[in-house]
């Protein structure tokens, strides 16, 4: 319960602080027309009609939780732009919460669960970006999606048909948490009645989703392959001026130079919890039906961040001293691509331009995780050599 206690006043105190940072540039409960941005309109429009009567395109029209939640505060007597503010920053805080609640559940040190909690909060799409733009349906499903997860790693399956049918009318991304209970499964259970097993748990969320696009909402047609081509070209012809950067340390930070800087650690992670590498597998396959990049990344920061705090615990396994100033240095790092990293421009959540400084801090980061945040091999079994060589 204290730990409980001290993660949501971190939650409350890291959004708070990000909220007050974007409030100072734009104000508190900013105009729409403040963000250079569109999708939240599409948002507004749905929460200012009954559930299916705005005339949106898809993906947006089976979107329908966040913008009739706002609906139906506002008809309570809540301004609509206060009502999407509050079901965002309630999302942001439970969020954080369980992400804090789960690196203790997996062992890490109320220190590390707290450096964790900060370092995922100062991903730029994590929680300023909503600040922003504030009428997303993200936050909500960041926390559901996180929640999933924390049951999966917990071992409790039974809450999972409730979060599907929650999480699936929120946003369809949600389908990363079907792929990663059938990988979590498939470690425990033969793949057949894993997959059966996966299937039915996925059943509600897949039945609810149906409904509401078949029978609540009327989504034109939406030619799939053809939007995937125009993403695709759009990535291949950008790759080396900002994709590459976007999709790697763009959106991650501090988070990837740290997992990959001991890649023994982060294999052996993703071995015994395969949930988490479908998690990141499939949130980076997303980019190739999306064009934002770090807004579908974020759903695997939960995934990615056990493996970035692994070289921590490593380090402060071989002294306190080491563990501490790796950490101070990851959290330094993670600071600094918060700070520089552009949020109010044109088109920044679709064209991140690639910073030489960012690249050349998170490699600095890298290094000196590789130095001391590296386990040393295991002594190999008595009477062998610790290498083996030719003659």
């Amino acid at each position: 319960m204290r730990r409980t206690l001290g993660g949501l006043i971190l939650a409350l105190a890291l959004v708070g602080v990000q909220a007050a940072y974007v409030a100072a540039s734009l104000g508190w409960l900013h105009r729409p027309r403040q963000v250079r941005e569109t999708d939240h309109a599409v948002y507004i429009e749905m929460a200012r009609s009954p559930v299916g009567r705005a005339a949106v395109d898809p993906p947006f029209c089976a979107r329908v939780g966040v913008p009739q939640l706002a609906r139906a505060l506002e008809r309570a007597g809540l301004d609509l732009n206060a009502s999407f503010y509050l079901i965002t920053n309630v999302g942001l805080v439970l969020f954080l919460l369980a992400l804090h609640v789960q690196l203790g559940s997996l062992g890490f040190s109320p220190l590390l669960a707290t450096l964790g909690t900060v370092l995922a909060a100062l991903l730029p799409a994590a929680v300023r970006w909503y600040e922003y733009q504030y009428w997303m349906t993200d936050p909500a499903c960041l926390f559901l999606v996180t929640l999933a997860l924390g049951s999966l790693r917990s071992g409790r399956e039974w809450p999972l048909p409730a979060l599907g049918a929650v999480g699936m009318v929120v946003r369809e991304t949600y389908l990363l948490v079907f792929l990663a209970h059938a990988a979590w499964l498939l470690r425990r259970r033969r793949w057949p009645k894993a997959l059966l097993r996966a299937a039915l748990f996925a059943l509600p969320g897949l039945a609810t989703a149906a409904y509401v696009r078949l029978a609540l909402v009327s989504c034109p047609e939406d030619d799939v392959l053809a939007t995937i081509a125009d993403v695709i070209g759009f990535r291949a012809r950008h790759l080396l001026d900002n994709q590459l950067y976007f999709a790697t340390l763009g959106s991650f930070g501090a988070l990837l130079a740290l997992a990959l800087a001991a890649p023994r650690l982060l294999a052996a992670r993703f071995r015994q919890h395969p949930e988490e590498a479908t998690l990141l597998v499939f949130a980076y396959a997303s980019l190739a039906a999306a064009n934002n990049t770090d807004r579908l990344l974020v759903y695997a920061a939960p995934a990615l961040l056990p493996a970035a705090l692994e070289p921590i615990r490593a380090a402060a396994a071989r002294g306190r001293a080491q563990g501490l100033a790796l950490g101070a240095a990851a959290l330094a790092a993670q600071a600094f691509f918060w700070v520089v990293t552009p949020w109010r421009e044109m088109g920044v959540s679709i064209y991140q331009p690639t910073n030489l400084w960012v690249v050349a801090v998170m490699l600095a980061l890298w290094g000196l995780a590789r130095r001391i945040g590296t386990p040393p091999p295991a002594d190999p079994p008595a009477g062998l050599p610790r290498t083996a060589g030719g003659r």
